[in-house]
């Protein structure tokens, strides 16, 4: 090897390990602990089904936003084109006036739509 080049490992390429149209079960026992190091009320269980990743940008310009009338206590609904992380998706997005977070609750609903809960006093001011 010549002065001033680098020599780089090639690792083998490493298949998934969960394959599209398989099922899965997720499965926490119950002496798991909480976020908090409690023990969990009961056990969890889920069935998932595996689906194609998508493997391309979320534009802004796909997203649906149905803004709330002024002045009512209405959600503010926003909805994407494919499902997201939900805690990801609840804690990113939010909502601002002249720059300043408004507070409000968020939440994702079935068919991955967060709607943002009005926030306290009088509802949303004038659009």
């Amino acid at each position: 090897m010549s002065a001033g080049r680098e020599a780089t490992a090639m690792s083998p390429p490493v298949a998934p390990a969960l394959r599209v149209g398989e099922r899965y079960t997720i499965n926490v026992d119950q002496a798991w602990n909480d976020a908090e190091g409690r023990p969990l009320a009961s056990p969890y269980r889920k069935s998932i089904r595996i689906v194609e990743a998508v493997d391309k940008p979320l534009r802004l310009a796909d997203w649906r936003i149905e803004a709330p009338r002024a002045g009512t206590r209405d959600p503010i609904a926003i909805s994407v084109p494919w499902p997201l992380d939900h805690a990801l998706f609840e804690r990113t997005v939010g909502v601002t006036a002249g720059g300043e977070p408004i507070q409000g609750k968020a939440s994702v609903q079935a068919g991955d739509l967060l709607r943002i809960e009005t926030p306290g006093g009088g509802g949303w001011g004038p659009t």
